[in-house]
């Protein structure tokens, strides 16, 4: 009986070893999947960031690393809501008999229950499974693939993981039946005064964006309306979006555009001419909290017609100093300058000003919010040195363009200062005629102050000449009396000698003065 039992085991393993060859143990076969954003660009990696909109590329690499085949193999992508897969995108990446890579289709099945066939894997072989979806959802989307042969293997992948954050601003220009979008950007904080692709921009910075839409075609486009998307990071800023125009008689205009731009609705912005174009110029902000990083606003024009044309090349790179914000939130900027009136020389306002005593000094104050957020109770305050004295009623303040009155010519109140307001201060002192000779520079200080910020000064020194003061020193008369004694005695002289000429007393004088 054992030795029955032994035979039959040992035909068994027999027959086993014949076809073990065939078969595959699942244990050694794997599928690991990995994701891509397309749009922004970047590697493949198990965990990615993207924006609704974006296209994103799941690539799963199926591996055969035993000495038998897999079997003919299906393949199933489990796609979650908040991805939509792009149609056709399907693809098979293997390497054939000769050695030569090769692709092949894959259809739309292959995010369905019943998956999409893909075939052997040979041994000691692997083959790439690739398919695109677009970014739907919000929040952290999951994407695994699994792999199955009805028998041995059946195995899912792990999870790789969309980040999703934000509306797309990515793209390049779209046409439309000719209808062309093309944005260009301006850093104006940083004075640039032409548009380009391309800027560099600080944390509080202003920019302007410039949608040129060009109609090439034969045909008016009619009922056009304009949206901007403004991803986290950049911030809208209400009131100065403008449409650039050419009118019938090939006048050059402007007219407002409200700021419902930026919401999904759109602005309508009228009709497009044939063989015409147009400009819509918008601004933004850097935020104050911006990550360092590239932005894009996406535009976006579009009609009931069947227009719908975007493009988002307007690209802002911020730039962030050891991960600290380089521009302060609340920040008043202050310049003092001066400019000698009685000496009236051409060297315009300056913080150093050379002058004598009586001159007649006047000081300008510049002033700005140069933060990113409303500076509120602004005061300025002069100190003037007590050499100097204040020029009555030659006070003028101007804020924004407007002069502001003012009853204290000491401190300035200018109440509450919007993120970019401006302004100046200006009035005449005299420098005191009494100024001491071994006083040879005045200072003059102007302090700012406002709610939740660091008091600024600037200062002006008035350089005093040492070698003038300005008017003539008092007469003490000790050169008038020298010259008349000078005078006296030369007169003496010339009496006595006629008198002793014309009484023969010189001849006398001169036998005198030889014994």
């Amino acid at each position: 009986m054992l030795k029955k039992l032994i035979n039959s085991v040992a035909v068994f393993s027999l027959v086993l070893a014949l076809i073990a060859p065939s078969m595959t143990s699942a244990a050694g076969i794997s599928v690991y999947t990995t994701v891509k954003n397309l749009t922004a660009g970047g590697s493949s990696a198990t965990e990615i960031s993207a924006k609704t909109g974006e296209d994103v590329l799941v690539i799963a690499k199926v591996s055969n690393p035993t000495n038998a085949s897999t079997g003919a193999l299906a393949f199933y992508g489990k796609v979650p809501t908040g991805l939509n897969l792009v149609s056709g995108s399907g693809k098979l990446t293997f390497v054939n008999a000769n050695g030569q890579e090769q692709n092949a289709p894959l259809g739309d099945t292959i995010v369905s229950s019943n998956g999409v066939m893909i075939g052997e894997v040979a041994p000691m072989h692997y083959v790439y499974v690739t398919y695109r979806a677009k970014v739907s959802g919000s929040g952290t989307l999951s994407v695994s693939n699994s792999i199955y042969n009805g028998s041995s293997v059946n195995l899912n992948s792990n999870s790789a993981r969309v980040n999703v954050n934000g509306v797309s601003t990515q793209g390049t220009s779209v046409a439309t039946g000719g209808i062309s979008v093309k944005s260009l950007v301006s850093n104006y904080t940083k004075g640039q005064t032409s548009f380009s692709e391309s800027v560099t921009a600080d944390r509080g910075d202003e920019l302007y964006y410039r949608m040129a839409i060009t109609n090439p075609t034969n045909a008016n486009v009619n009922g056009l309306a304009a949206y901007v998307q403004i991803p986290s990071g950049l911030q809208y800023v209400p009131g100065y979006t403008k449409l650039y125009y050419t009118d019938a008689n090939g006048q050059d205009k402007a007219a407002p555009i409200t700021d419902a731009i930026v919401n999904a609705t759109g602005a309508m912005i009228g009709d497009l001419p044939a063989m015409h174009y147009e400009y819509i110029v918008y601004k933004v902000k850097v935020a104050a909290n911006a990550p360092a990083g590239t932005y894009w606003t996406g535009n976006q024009v579009f009609n009931g017609s069947g227009i719908n044309v975007s493009d988002n090349t307007g690209k802002i790179k911020v730039d962030v100093i050891d991960g600290t914000n380089p521009v302060e939130t609340k920040k008043l900027s202050l310049k003092a300058t001066g400019y000698n009136v009685t000496a009236n020389q051409s060297v315009g306002y300056s913080n150093s000003v050379n002058a004598k005593r009586g001159d007649e000094i006047k000081f300008k104050v510049d002033l700005a919010n140069a933060g990113v957020e409303k500076l509120t109770n602004v005061k300025i305050t002069n100190s003037l040195p007590a050499d100097m004295e204040y020029v009555a009623n030659s006070m003028k303040v101007v804020v924004s363009g407007n002069t502001v009155s003012v009853s204290d010519n000491k401190v300035i109140s200018l109440g509450d200062l919007n993120v970019g307001a401006n302004g100046y201060i200006e009035f005449s002192a005299k420098v005191k005629k009494d100024v001491a000779q071994n006083t040879s520079s005045l200072v003059y200080s102007a302090a700012g102050n406002a709610d939740g910020i660091n008091q600024v000064s600037s200062i002006v020194t008035i350089n005093l000449d040492a070698k003038s003061t300005g008017e003539k020193l008092p007469d003490t008369g000790v050169a008038t009396t020298v010259l008349a004694l000078i005078l006296l005695a030369l007169f003496t002289s010339v009496s006595g000698y006629v008198y002793l000429k014309e009484s023969n007393g010189l001849k006398n004088a001169l036998k005198l003065i030889k014994r």
